[in-house]
């Protein structure tokens, strides 16, 4: 009976992510994709007249719950311009079994999405208060890969568009519990020398690992990178989530590993965009409204996906 069951089961995955794959198979022209951006991305700004740095978020590959949402508030308060890229939503992969196609590294891979980031950024010229020359990127899981792809791609294959290099304003980028396959170490010579990088990992995850982007790491400072490395012995994949079973079965909430990742973030952005000697805005406005996520909970055997 078991295995019937779980031979079901695979059968019904494969459709779903047939099917899903069969929607998006084809890249969504430049231009329609600008425009499902802008009536998806969440931005928010901070009150005053600016210029303020801005921070990119893109979250993981069970798109916008919420975490990063909680993320741009945060940083709206102390003075950055927050962007939520909701690269899922964007392209209509709201199901669950979008979400599985997307983990499983068969929609959406990093490549296409770091197309994404590009045009987020181009589209900056078109915010009041926006300092174009200070910009950080924070990535987590699968938006962690897609924000190391973009980091190596070659300016006219991140956005056919662009008569400059997107990654021009980028000076940091952070990346929490990565893929960091997938093609990413192919761009490695691509990086811009003046990025900064941060690398948080979790010690125990089973969903992607940490070998890879150590190895990454270090090449890349073999090369005269700045990345910095950080991993906590014993977490988990999504350990900054909570609840962690919205991640999963074998992720696990880790209060302290929460904490510590918020200071990291938080020091090295003011570190790298120059924040330390402004003062935190006494009155925050949000230029888009802020939705409030649906509270479901999913679980699924991390060995089928990637974040």
């Amino acid at each position: 009976m078991m295995t019937r069951w779980i031979a079901a089961v695979a059968v019904v995955l494969s459709v779903a992510t047939f099917t899903s794959a069969c929607s998006v198979a084809t890249p969504i022209p430049t231009d329609e994709l600008s425009v499902r951006l802008e009536r998806h991305n969440l931005v928010l700004m901070p009150h005053g007249d600016g210029p303020f740095p801005v921070v990119l978020l893109l979250h993981t590959c069970y798109g916008n719950l919420g975490h990063v949402n909680e993320w741009a508030r945060r940083l709206q308060s102390l003075g950055y311009v927050a962007i939520v890229v909701n690269s899922m939503r964007a392209r209509g992969l709201d199901g669950h079994f979008d979400r599985l196609a997307v983990c499983g590294g068969r929609v959406l891979p990093s490549a296409d999405r770091a197309r994404d980031i590009a045009i987020s950024i181009q589209k900056l010229v078109n915010l009041p208060s926006v300092d174009q020359s200070r910009i950080g990127i924070v990535g987590f899981s699968h938006g962690g890969w897609t924000v190391l792809d973009f980091l190596g791609r070659q300016p006219e294959t991140v956005s056919a568009r662009a008569a400059t290099d997107d990654r021009a304003g980028v000076k940091s980028i952070v990346a929490v519990y990565p893929y960091c396959g997938g093609g990413v170490a192919s761009g490695l010579e691509q990086w811009p020398r003046d990025v900064r990088v941060l690398v948080l990992l979790a010690g125990q995850d089973t969903t992607v690992g940490t070998s890879e982007c150590q190895a990454l790491s270090r090449e890349q400072r073999s090369r005269g990178h700045a990345v910095s490395v950080h991993v906590y012995p014993e977490a988990m994949h999504g350990y900054d989530i909570n609840p962690a079973l919205l991640y999963g079965y074998d992720q696990r909430y880790d209060k302290a590993a929460a904490r510590d990742t918020r200071a990291r973030i938080i020091k090295f952005l003011e570190e790298t965009l120059s924040t330390r000697d402004r003062e935190p805005p006494s009155v925050i406005r949000m230029k888009v409204p802020l939705s409030t996520p649906e509270k479901t909970v999913y679980v699924q055997d991390s060995r089928r996906r990637l974040r």
